[in-house]
């Protein structure tokens, strides 16, 4: 037989093996080279040896020797294998294969995908289907670390090499038994231990990994810890992909001391809009009470109509002072429940947008769950109707009307109209003049109270007035703005009303108030300094002087707010915040918080000290000075690698007459390519 025949019908069949194995699409053109070619007619069998080299596009295979039969449609390919394109690098020492059934056997092997970064490695890789792979034992890993694996340094003779001891291990590895890949799907396995250098530190019966698939079903990894209040916890999730558009995450939270918590995630985007709800129960046996958490947030459209649902509900407080937040001031440590704040709002609103205005339904709930003694204020319904800035003439004209139901828990219940007119007009360029009238006309009907009369009908108006000019200078080297205003406030005296929202607050006012505004600007560097002084001309006295400044560069942050009381020589509130960057290595924080009115004077102390390029070291502590003394504090430590990395942290939260204070020791456990392990 000619030698370009014999190149023709090796090519051939060697194209078809690559077909099946490596799922090289059919109709594209591959060369061929090694260096000899052989037929043996006698038994139908096709050999390449030395070298062997097949590429296709971006596609590429090479190989000490490859055998061909064309009778029992039986592949075997030895030495040095490492198949490449561009979603994969596989290496094996031999592959056999069988055409026929499309099933095969790969020893020795390693597979590298390149997106997601993982190695799959096995003595033995069993090939079930097109995409499909089963491994009885197998290792898995995202870390490529010297002197282990480079994807440019892919290892020839790995498993020779291993059982010698003559290369190093992974930095960390998954092992586990019974492994199904399924490329483009997920990777299964049963029996998983987490190993650092080797060494066996954690186990898990079941571990589903996606292997170049954005979104896929499984169990997620499980929380594992303990707490001096709680007790010893388990806390898995599952994520269900239902559909591209939608998917739900089912939780549990096992605490010995208190109680199993449910819960459910669900998040969607559809033509309508896009959302995420939340549903959580907890039966507390600690307190004996049955906690529910219900979170929902939705933006929608249908049609000409707009409208947005954010529900922020829990059934008590005690839900929100035992799990509603921790040391660093984020969330609970329970999975299944997203951020509960101190002050819990919930709203809803329905819109019908037209031509410069528009009408709406809408409802709002408020209430301050630190304080027992806060009572919930519900606004439900709200109709209203807005009219947008329309210019008549010189002026600038706007209407804000609505009707509000309102219900204040174990309190006052009412209704209230609102009709709310307002015009603007401006003049001037290097001085401006900006002044506007508001009239407002409230109705209220009243109900459940002995302060006021069952129906009031106030009328009333608010005038402001300013002027103002700014200057810029830039001088090259650095820029500098200023900015001085003069402004006036007057709204007359009104009936005593009773407070359901800002628009009650609208009383005897005669104000003026003059501001100045300056910015320096030089490169990274920026500083500012705004002075507010406010004059009351009824009680014919200064009000309490505002400062705000701040200093930003690379090397410090200094924020700082007072108001000062002149007429009492007092401080009425004075907040500040400092982070500086003592060297490359070290940063140091601090914040301080007082207020005459609420009784507060807060203290905050923290630094952070990178010990070596991978370890870094940063403590915060929190003092109450009004007698609370010791609050929320924390000492913290980050290890990282290329690939995976271990955060600790040691915590205390404070806690109150009726609660212990609670300690706890928590790592994170993060790597590269799969997530985090976290226990607590």
């Amino acid at each position: 037989m000619s030698n370009g025949r014999l190149k023709y019908i090796l090519l051939k069949s060697f194209f078809t093996i690559l077909i099946f194995l490596y799922n090289i699409p059919h109709g594209l053109g591959a060369l061929l080279t090694a260096d000899t070619l052989d037929y043996l007619p006698e038994s139908s069998t096709y050999i390449a040896t030395g070298n062997v080299k097949i590429e296709s596009e971006d596609i590429t295979i090479s190989a000490n020797r490859i055998t061909f039969n064309g009778e029992t449609s039986e592949a075997i390919l030895e030495g040095s294998i490492v198949f490449q394109d561009r979603e994969v690098i596989i290496t094996s020492q031999k592959a056999q294969i069988n055409i026929e059934h499309r099933v095969g056997e790969i020893e020795e092997a390693i597979i590298f995908f390149k997106r997601d970064n993982y190695w799959i490695m096995g003595t033995r890789i069993s090939k079930r289907g097109e995409k499909s792979y089963y491994l009885s034992k197998a290792t898995f890993t995202t870390c490529n670390t010297e002197p282990y694996l480079l994807p440019n340094k892919f290892p020839q003779n790995y498993f020779e090499k291993q059982r010698e001891n003559k290369i190093g291990k992974p930095d960390w590895c998954f092992k586990g038994e019974d492994v199904h890949i399924e490329v483009g799907d997920t990777l299964k396995a049963k029996n998983v231990t987490y190993n650092i250098k080797d060494l066996p530190i954690l186990y898990a019966p079941y571990v589903w990994l996606p292997i170049l698939k954005e979104r896929q079903s499984g169990f997620l990894v499980p929380i594992i810890g303990t707490s001096s209040k709680k007790g010893f916890r388990f806390s898995p999730a599952f994520f269900w992909a239902i559909d591209e558009d939608i998917d739900t995450t089912l939780y549990l939270d096992y605490l010995s001391r208190r109680g199993v918590g449910k819960g459910i995630e669900l998040r969607y985007i559809d033509l309508t809009g896009i959302g995420i709800w939340e549903v959580y129960h907890l039966r507390d046996r600690s307190f004996k009470r049955d906690l529910y958490a219900f979170k929902g947030e939705d933006l929608f459209s249908f049609g000409r109509f707009d409208g947005f649902v954010d529900i922020n509900y829990i059934s008590d407080r005690i839900f929100y002072k035992e799990y509603g937040y921790n040391t660093e001031g984020r969330m609970t440590n329970l999975v299944g429940v997203s951020e509960i704040n101190r002050f819990l709002q919930s709203s809803g609103e329905f819109s019908l947008p037209l031509k410069g205005s528009r009408f709406y339904l809408a409802s709002q709930y408020w209430i301050d769950l630190q304080e027992d003694s806060s009572k919930g204020i519900l606004k439900a319904p709200i109709l209203g109707y807005v009219v947008n800035p329309l210019k008549i003439g010189p002026l600038l004209f706007s209407l804000n009307t609505n009707i509000v139901n309102f219900i204040q828990d174990e309190g006052l219940k009412g209704q209230r109209l609102l009709i709310n007119p307002s015009f603007s007009h401006s003049l001037g360029d290097e001085i401006k003049f900006l002044q506007s009238l508001s009239f407002f006309q409230t109705i209220y009907n009243l109900s459940n109270n002995d302060s006021y009369r069952s129906t009031i009908n106030r009328k009333t108006f608010e005038y402001r007035a300013e002027a103002f000019s700014n200057l810029f200078k830039n001088y090259g080297y650095f820029t500098h703005n200023v900015e001085l205003s003069l402004g006036y406030r007057f709204s007359p005296k009104t009936k005593d009303l009773p407070i359901f929202d800002s628009t009650e607050l609208l009383n005897l006012t005669s104000q003026v108030e003059i501001s100045l505004y300056n910015s320096f600007k030089k490169r990274d560097l920026t500083a500012n300094l705004r002075i507010r002084q406010p004059y009351d001309l009824e009680q014919k006295s200064l009000s309490p002087l505002v400062i705000e400044t701040s200093l930003m560069s690379p090397a410090i942050t200094l924020r700082f707010e007072t108001i000062q009381d002149l007429k009492k020589s007092k401080i009425e509130r004075l907040n500040s915040s400092l982070h500086l960057r003592l060297s490359e290595t070290l940063g140091v924080f601090s914040a301080q918080r007082y207020s005459h009115k609420d009784d507060i004077k807060f203290f905050n102390l923290g630094f952070e000290k990178m010990l070596s390029k991978r370890f870094t070291f940063g403590a915060n502590i929190s003092y109450d000075g009004k007698g609370g003394g010791l609050r929320e504090s924390f000492i913290k430590t980050s290890f990282r690698e290329q690939c995976w990395g271990i955060n600790t942290i040691i915590s205390r939260k404070p806690g109150d007459a009726t609660r212990p204070s609670e300690y706890s020791f928590s790592f994170v456990i993060e790597l590269v390519g799969v997530g985090k392990f976290r226990t607590l």
